[in-house]
């Protein structure tokens, strides 16, 4: 195993932006792995916006329409991109109750509303989300 991760490790050094390939291959046969999304979103930051782009050709034929892809798109946008407000529009339209979808009613969605409108300067509503969350 030690050799393969050597070998590994010197193909990567010759394409140090494979890793987002792996983890595109991933989250299309496993959208809901949201440890790969985050690993996405490491290897996407701080890197050239071609491979930005390229993640996003990547999923959007398939999973344009998945719920994880939006929140992928929105923890980008408020952790990284410092998008609050696109970030904000899209979690509150994830958050917008759905008889069948009772998932984005979870304190986690609540939890980043509330630090989207913290970091907005939104005090009030932040402090209110956050109230909900413990409710």
């Amino acid at each position: 195993y030690g050799m393969i991760l050597k070998d590994a490790k010197k193909e990567s050094l010759t394409c140090p932006h494979a890793a987002h390939g792996v983890l595109v291959e991933s989250i299309l046969e496993f959208p809901v792995n949201w440890s790969a999304w985050l690993d996405l979103c490491d290897v996407v930051v701080g890197q050239d916006t071609s491979i930005e782009q390229q993640v996003e050709q990547a999923l959007q034929p398939s999973l344009a329409t998945h719920y994880m892809y939006h929140f992928f798109c929105a923890h980008l946008m408020a952790h990284h991109h410092q998008a609050h407000e696109d970030a904000l529009v899209l979690l509150e339209r994830l958050y917008e109750p759905l008889p069948d979808q009772p998932l984005f009613q979870s304190p986690h969605v609540k939890t980043q509303l509330a630090v989207v409108h913290y970091h907005l300067r939104e005090l009030e509503q932040a402090l209110q989300w956050f109230q909900d969350t413990q409710a």
